[in-house]
């Protein structure tokens, strides 16, 4: 199989099983600008543009949840919340959890005069 059909059929399925899984309660950590913060009571961020466009994608409905980054990670291991955005994947976290593939990269970066 060629490495587009592959990469193809990779996506394919992902989209499929996020399409019937049930992920309607999503958690996200408060205070992480630009990714997800609350801005005049919203939740708002680039993390939650990504949210939003994938559930409209897929004609899903779900709900916002915004805590700090402890109660995300404790209610998404114990069952409360259905996945949580932004989180980034560590040896230890990969033991609790399922992450998808990474839709952008952090690079941190110093800019001096």
């Amino acid at each position: 199989m060629s490495r587009l059909s592959t990469l193809t059929l990779t996506a394919v399925l992902s989209l499929s099983f996020l399409a019937f899984s049930h992920a309607e309660d999503i958690g996200l950590a408060t205070g992480y600008p630009p990714y997800q913060f609350s801005e005049n009571g919203d939740i708002v961020g680039f993390d939650v543009d990504v949210t939003k466009a994938v559930f409209n994608y897929l004609n899903k409905e779900y709900t916002l949840h915004q805590h700090d980054w402890d109660n995300v990670v404790s209610l998404l291991r114990f069952g409360e919340l259905d996945m949580a955005m932004g989180m980034e994947q560590t040896t230890i976290r990969q033991q609790y959890f399922d992450f998808s593939s990474p839709y952008y990269n952090r690079v941190t970066t110093l800019f001096v005069l």
